[in-house]
């Protein structure tokens, strides 16, 4: 992602901007809904006062080329507009020696990858209202500040950088435990070939999972897709039962259902057009959400559990997921 001196020099700055709030919104392009579908419905915005726009980092990699496709559909669906975020740090080595001087070639070369995205963007969406930054610095630092106005930051599992390899690289990372708002990292596989009508998200007691629940029914809602509740349990003793000394494990799958059932009666009520399934299972959790979400268009769960201690921001199911998913996942705080 390009270090940028001044940011009046960045092609990008001329671009049309959106109207401010409270100007007339005259020349923004028509906004998309679905029949049925009110603020509640807007997955990452749930009120008329929420951030009203989707940020995208992107740096020309595959991934990022992925991540503004599949951010440009979601903004679509929710009527939100999408702010394209490229940034670079100096001092990376992937710039090669002497090259930081060259102020005009960073210039270009971070126009050059925001006029591309814009353009993707509006290849896959032509009325959403794009806009485009350029900033100065690390990439992980301008999403993060992005992310306190922002419905939602979007970014690829890993970009150009010396982790680009790995499952997840440092920029995701960073954005995923330090962000103000949701965060959807894509993965290696290609966002836009998903096609199971499945959205999933991960449940327990825990206050994220709540939270998650809600948001992956408003996901299925725009999507038309069915929404898959699953709660996995794995023993935590020597004891193979290792809950309540009187719970049996029928009575322990019920509780479970009728708890998830419970945290969706308004949403289901209002939108009973929307499937959803539980599935109540015995193993580790890590590994059973990853492995359902094969079968998935998205999951959604929360970025850390009730367990672990204050200031931990990823848990461990959080990170292997995203280390691990085949389909785009979204992280609630």
């Amino acid at each position: 992602m390009v270090e940028v001196v001044d940011p009046r020099r960045c092609p990008a700055w001329p671009f049309p901007r959106p109207p401010a709030r409270g100007e007339p919104a005259a020349h923004r392009p028509p906004r998309l809904h679905r029949a049925g579908q009110g603020s509640e419905a807007v997955a990452m915005a749930s009120s008329s006062s929420s951030p009203s726009r989707l940020v995208v980092g992107v740096d020309g990699s595959h991934l990022s080329r992925a991540a503004v496709q599949w951010a440009a559909h979601s903004a679509q669906l929710r009527g939100l507009d999408l702010h394209l975020v490229h940034a670079l740090a100096g001092d990376l080595p992937m710039l090669g020696f002497g090259s930081r001087s060259d102020q005009e070639a960073i210039h270009s070369a971070g126009s050059a990858v925001l006029e591309g995205a814009k353009h993707l963007a509006h290849t896959v969406a032509p009325e959403v209202t794009v806009t485009t930054s350029c900033r100065k610095g690390f990439a992980s630092q301008a999403l993060v500040d992005a992310s306190k106005i922002a419905a939602g930051v979007v970014v690829g599992a890993a970009g150009h950088g010396v982790l680009h390899r790995s499952s997840v690289g440092a920029v995701a990372m960073q954005v995923a435990t330090h962000a103000k708002c949701p965060v959807a990292v894509i993965p290696r596989e290609t966002a836009t070939e998903m096609g199971y009508g499945v959205v999933l998200t991960g449940f327990d007691r825990s206050t994220t999972a709540a939270k998650a629940l809600q948001r992956a029914f408003d996901h299925a809602l725009v999507r038309g897709a069915r929404l898959h509740v699953i709660h996995a349990w794995e023993a935590r003793s020597n004891d193979p039962r290792s809950m309540d000394a009187h719970q049996g494990w029928s009575d322990y799958v019920g509780e479970m259902e009728d708890l998830i059932a419970q945290s969706l009666s308004d949403r289901r009520a209002a939108h009973p057009e929307v499937e959803v399934t539980t599935e109540i299972v015995r193993g580790d959790p890590r590994r059973v959400v990853a492995d359902r979400g094969t079968g998935a268009d998205l999951i959604v769960i929360g970025a850390r559990g009730d367990g672990g201690f204050p200031g931990l921001n990823l848990g461990r199911v959080a990170l292997h997921t995203m280390g691990h998913s085949v389909c785009p996942v979204i992280l609630l705080r």
